[in-house]
């Protein structure tokens, strides 16, 4: 059993010694090859004796060529191209960063609303005069109609600061913004509250009518009536005009 093991193992190394003979790496210097490799990397030497005359017959051009169109020279100039870009990208580099602070600070401007907390109570004061005004106008006795219409007002005044609060805009443009609105309520209070003193005075004079004997003479409260419903109808005619306006 051991002979024939030994046996094996004399076989097995009988057919890997060609093979670890063929991996064995050999090298044999070749003077001719290595300085015209050395000539088209660097420049450096020059063709020998013995092939230079193959040189001048077969590749004359090349071997005039050679000196001046190596790799040294093209690498040479390219990192020369390379340094006299430094300054530029250098240039364009800070010019990026600037611009990358102004805009850190216009990003920080625009999401701060630093504009409402200057407003806010100007804004709010306004439009709460303005929902008590309607409350009042209500107890005059105002139709249906016409309050929902003085309500859509201050819901459009919300709307417009919910959205002025939530845009991307700088505070100058929100400050407008808010400015804005608030003269849009108090005209619009200016407005409401002439409507209520009318509507108080139609309804006083119309108590007061109301409260005549039947047997008087009728031609003043006729009168009365009539100025009244002129006046009615001129302001309504005055509303239309204003929201077609709008």
């Amino acid at each position: 059993m051991k002979r024939q093991n030994i046996f094996l193992c004399i076989i097995i190394i009988m057919f890997l010694c060609p093979v670890i003979h063929a991996q064995q790496i050999t090298y044999k210097h070749d003077a001719t090859k290595m300085n015209q490799f050395t000539m088209q990397e660097t420049g450096a030497g020059s063709f020998q004796s013995e092939s230079e005359w193959y040189y001048d017959l077969f590749h004359n051009k090349y071997k005039k060529s050679l000196m001046s169109t190596n790799k040294q020279l093209y690498r040479t100039a390219f990192y020369e191209g390379m340094y006299a870009q430094t300054a530029y990208a250098d240039s364009i580099r800070k010019r990026l960063e600037a611009k990358a602070t102004d805009e850190e600070f216009t990003m920080a401007d625009r999401k701060l609303d630093v504009a409402w907390l200057t407003e806010q109570s100007k804004v709010e004061n306004a439009l709460m005069k303005y929902n008590n005004n309607l409350s009042t106008l209500s107890a005059c006795r105002a139709n249906s109609d016409e309050l929902n219409e003085w309500q859509m007002n201050s819901k459009m005044w919300d709307f417009a600061i919910d959205r002025t609060k939530n845009a991307y805009m700088a505070n100058s443009e929100r400050q407008k913004e808010y400015l804005s609105i608030y003269q849009d309520i108090v005209h619009q209070s200016t407005k409401l509250v002439k409507r209520i003193r009318y509507l108080k005075a139609l309804n006083k004079s119309n108590e007061i009518a109301d409260a005549q004997p039947k047997n008087r003479n009728r031609f003043a409260t006729a009168a009365t009536a009539s100025y009244n419903r002129w006046r009615e109808a001129a302001w309504t005619v005055k509303a239309n005009n204003t929201q077609t306006k709008r």
